[in-house]
């Protein structure tokens, strides 16, 4: 800054504004900075004000910056929401029919991705022959404790595994995060394997999803709601094969390439 060097500064998360990065406490989201908060990172909030431009990876998180009072003297502030490398995933074609629905859970096991409220919906959706395949690991306890409570035969714990895996046998991933995540790269990685999402209303996912189209939001606050949008998919077996071209060409605006190329836009035009 003293060499007259801008500065741009990319939002990838709240660790500006939490220690922990997370702006979540006590299975809540923090409304604002708590006291602790506000003292450990006065120091960033002070340097942000140095920044010429700010980069959220979301419209979600660049505003919860800027509310509180971040980069107060940037004149550049964007979004730009991350990419993928473009590869050949395994796409598999959804096909209309009376097959039970296969629905997904790809990232880890804990309790703000919401995966409680997913296995308390199963047993309803299982009484229409629904299986729900969930991929990742957590700790060994809270692993126990979600087999121990809702286990049943169409519960698949999985483990790690590769994801194509997955993805190659599931009609919808479901995104269930009670947290509000920055940006949450899981749904880019479900568009790229050509697979519709049920994501909650929470952070900066639901920038991603076109309600209807490649989706369905549901709120997250609402008792039922995600068993609801599972149950549009149940009851219309032509809804996930139906969505299917929306999601391919969404997943075209979140390539690495587009997402580097707006980069070098907003750096080029400085």
């Amino acid at each position: 800054r003293q060499r007259g060097i801008p500065i741009y500064h990319t939002l990838h998360d709240y660790s500006l504004m939490c220690p922990k990065a997370t702006m979540y406490k006590r299975g809540r989201n923090c409304v604002g900075q708590c006291t602790a908060c506000r003292l450990y990172t006065t120091g960033s909030k002070h340097f942000s004000g140095t920044v010429a431009g700010v980069i959220g990876v979301s419209n979600f998180t660049l505003e919860r910056h800027l509310q509180a009072g971040y980069f107060r003297n940037a004149s550049v502030r964007r979004a730009i929401h991350n990419g993928l490398p473009t590869r050949n995933h395994v796409q598999r074609a959804l096909q209309p029919g009376p097959a039970p629905l296969c629905i997904g859970y790809v990232g880890r096991l804990v309790p703000q991705k919401g995966i409680e409220m997913l296995l308390q919906a199963m047993p309803a959706l299982a009484s229409h022959g629904c299986t729900l395949l969930i991929a990742g690991r957590g700790t060994p306890e809270y692993e126990a404790f979600l087999k121990q409570h809702h286990a049943s035969e169409s519960v698949h714990f999985l483990g790690f595994v590769d994801p194509d895996t997955v993805y190659g046998q599931i009609d919808v991933l479901v995104v269930p995060s009670l947290w509000e995540e920055p940006l949450g790269t899981i749904v880019l990685e479900s568009y790229a394997h050509g697979i519709p999402v049920v994501v909650a209303d929470s952070g900066g996912m639901q920038e991603m999803v076109d309600d209807g189209r490649t989706g369905i939001i549901f709120d997250r606050t609402q008792k039922g709601a995600l068993q609801a949008a599972l149950l549009r998919f149940v009851q219309d077996r032509t809804l996930a094969p139906s969505l299917q071209e929306n999601v391919r060409l969404k997943s075209h605006e979140f390539t690495l390439a587009r997402m580097k190329a707006a980069y070098l836009a907003v750096l080029k035009a400085t």
